[in-house]
């Protein structure tokens, strides 16, 4: 339990940091700059996922307890949280863009298709092929 906590607490906390530190974002990217930034974001978010990943294959086809529901409803709780602040930014942006007479913003398609896709294929390779070399189960039977 302590595992999946940590997990969740490194794991949601870095990608929370727009929720609910928006402008220390900014300042340390300034201060820091941006690839130092993103390097210890995605570090911390790696861990906090390989602890989340270590416990979740144990547990995941195990029946509903109180980690399942922490687990699901931690991530089902940081998603709404996050649509929301990632929808106000945008809306502030558009805001700024309609001020400014800049030029609208265009959604990056070929971004979003490769984020899409590539998840899709990560997600078949780790359930039809890791899952059963690394845990010995083949959850897909």
């Amino acid at each position: 339990m302590t595992q999946l906590i940590l997990g969740l607490i490194l794991f949601l906390g870095a990608h929370s940091v727009r929720i609910w530190a928006d402008g220390w974002r900014n300042r340390t990217i300034e201060a820091y700059g941006d690839k130092a930034f993103k390097g210890i974001y995605t570090l911390v978010s790696l861990l906090g996922f390989y602890l989340l990943v270590v416990w979740a294959l144990s547990h995941l086809l195990a029946n509903g307890n109180l980690a399942d529901l922490l687990l699901f409803g931690s991530f089902l709780i940081w998603a709404v949280l996050n649509f929301r602040s990632a929808r106000a930014r945008d809306r502030a942006q558009v805001e700024h863009a309609d001020a400014n007479e800049d030029a609208p913003l265009k959604p990056n398609l070929l971004a979003t298709l490769i984020a899409l896709f590539g998840g899709m294929a990560l997600w078949a390779v780790i359930t039809v092929v890791l899952h059963a070399k690394v845990v010995g189960v083949a959850p897909m039977g």
